[in-house]
């Protein structure tokens, strides 16, 4: 007989390639929407800044402004640059990787740094006095900020993974590629919510920290928590209520994209055009995209992360201005890999599920037709072995007839001829009836009461212990229980009696017999094919003079 795992093992093969195909095909349309995404969010980069040039230009803002303005929006490097009427190139304002800031609002900034030029600055302040817009940045030191952020990926948040990018699709809100970021950026997105703190000249002294979401003042559901308050200082601490619901957000330091600057930072630290130039043309001619786009490049960055580079060409009011950026984006499979695992989980169990479904219903024909052939087989062996000994009986009561006279005798021999030929006929309606049901209908039941109707139909007293319910059909099920009371009785000794004894597992059916060893007749057969369909089994044993059949739930 075939196992199951032959009809299974093929079908799984076939639908765990097709969901691999079908997984290989959403993952390509997946990873085309993110480059696209990526596209677009590059762009987002560069209308940002070139608009803030251009307020820069017109006198509006400042570099300060400029300054804050890109620790609002994360990014690995950037450097805003005006090139003079002799070529040279004056910096406005670049990455500062010395200092964490932290962002009580869009107007108020604490730079926690150890650079003790910057802290000799203590504060900055920038005003505009057309729109009354303001930023002050205040200088202090802290160790504690050290502690809550030396176990972050420090690539967590300047990169595309959440801000930068978001802004390229955000008119897509119903593409995949949104949904599935939203989720995933929302997910990673921590915000480390500075709770309570206070100042003491150039020191910046923290309390209750947390990770919050990023909407501020919500925890995050088993996010990360930190208390430096000290004790002896406790109504030093300000907790505020403004702007971020109490929260002031720590951000993670800048770090710089050394691997990118050790084969080409030269590129981004030139002083003027015609060196930047000259650095340009030892790349590749590829590089140069196009007029306003000097340079533009896409590699691996640190941890096999893509990096995008940019130099790029801006004019504003009459003057030149150079857009520098480097962007590190978490690769396509690290960004999302906590959904690509759990995508690639989801259709493998898809596949292996469909397969085994597929599966169990050709194996359930095979076996059942197995099982019918098998039963037939067996059944006619029996019936060749426990017939042919009928038969004979009723050959000799044959010969008996032809040498008898009287009516009498004659009688007799007919009666008993009858008998037999009777006891046989109703063996073969019952295998008939047995071979012609398959699909038994089950309706719960008392096997005491079974067994008290089928010993009563055969005048026969049994000693029944115990009861279960059990789920049967009641009209062919007293097929199986009459054939082994019969079977029970007609071997049994004659001092002895039949008991059956129920319990939660099983029923077993004993009687005492004079028999050394026991060949399983048509009456065995035929319980045994009843109790199979029954999804039981029956099991039977002839020891120390003692037959026991038992039925095991």
């Amino acid at each position: 007989m075939k196992k199951y795992i032959s009809f299974l093992l093929p079908r799984m093969v076939s639908c765990v390639l097709i969901a691999a195909v079908v997984y290989g095909i959403s993952v390509s349309v997946l990873y085309d929407k993110y480059k696209g995404a990526l596209e677009r969010g590059y762009t987002a980069y560069y209308d940002r800044y070139t608009k803030m040039l251009s307020r820069y230009d017109e006198g509006v803002i400042d570099g300060t402004f400029l300054e804050m303005y890109t620790n609002f929006f994360y990014n690995d490097y950037v450097r805003f640059a005006k090139v003079t009427d002799d070529g040279s190139i004056e910096t406005i304002y670049e990455t500062d990787y010395d200092v964490i800031p932290v962002c009580f609002g869009v107007k108020e900034w604490i730079y926690v740094t150890d650079n003790e030029e910057l802290l000799a600055l203590g504060s900055r302040h920038y005003q505009n006095d057309e729109t009354g817009f303001y930023i002050n940045i205040d200088y202090k030191k802290c160790d504690d900020v050290q502690e809550i952020i030396k176990n972050y990926d420090t690539y967590l948040l300047n990169t595309f993974d959440c801000m930068a990018i978001s802004d390229g699709y955000y008119n897509y809100p119903y593409d995949l590629f949104y949904i599935a970021s939203e989720l995933s950026g929302y997910c990673g997105y921590h915000v480390i919510g500075m709770k309570s703190y206070y100042t003491d000249g150039d020191t910046l002294y923290l309390g209750k920290v947390e990770e919050s979401f990023a909407d501020g003042g919500t925890k995050r559901p088993f996010g990360k928590e930190w208390d430096f308050t000290d004790q002896a200082d406790q109504s030093k601490y300000i907790t505020s209520d403004e702007p971020f619901g109490g929260v002031a957000e720590i951000r993670l330091p800048r770090v710089r994209p050394d691997k990118f600057f050790e084969s080409k930072g030269d590129l981004f630290n030139c002083s003027n055009i015609e060196e930047l130039k000259q650095q340009i043309a030892k790349y590749s001619d590829e590089d140069a995209i196009a007029d306003s786009i000097w340079y533009c490049s896409d590699e691996e960055g640190e941890g096999g992360r893509k990096l995008h580079a940019v130099i790029r060409e801006y004019e504003a009011g009459g003057n030149t201005y150079l857009v520098e950026y480097i962007v590190t984006t978490a690769g396509f499979t690290e960004y999302y890999r906590p959904f690509l695992i759990a995508y690639a989980v989801i259709m493998l169990v898809t596949g292996i599920a469909v397969s085994l479904l597929i599966s169990i219903r050709p194996y359930r024909r095979y076996r059942r037709a197995y099982e019918d052939n098998a039963f037939k087989n067996n059944l006619i062996d029996t019936l060749a072995h426990n017939l042919k000994t009928p038969l004979m009986v009723l050959g000799g009561y044959a010969e008996n007839l032809k040498d008898v006279s009287s009516a009498e005798d004659k009688n007799r021999y007919a009666d008993q001829i009858l008998a037999k030929s009777s006891e046989m006929n109703k063996d073969i309606e019952a295998i008939l009836k047995t071979a012609g049901k398959n699909s038994p209908v089950l309706t719960k039941g008392s096997v005491k009461e079974v067994l008290t109707l089928e010993a009563a139909k055969l005048g026969i007293d049994i000693a029944i212990t115990g009861d279960m319910t059990l789920k049967m059909d009641k009209e062919y099920i007293d097929n199986a229980i009459y054939c082994l009371i019969d079977n029970a009785n007609r071997y049994k000794t004659a001092d002895s009696s039949i008991e059956a004894v129920i319990s939660s597992k099983s029923i077993v059916i004993r009687n005492k017999t004079e028999l050394d060893k026991f060949t399983p007749g048509t009456g065995l057969a035929i319980a045994g094919r009843i109790i199979a369909q029954h999804g039981l089994r029956l099991e039977t044993d002839l020891k120390d003079g003692v037959f026991e059949a038992k039925i095991i739930k």
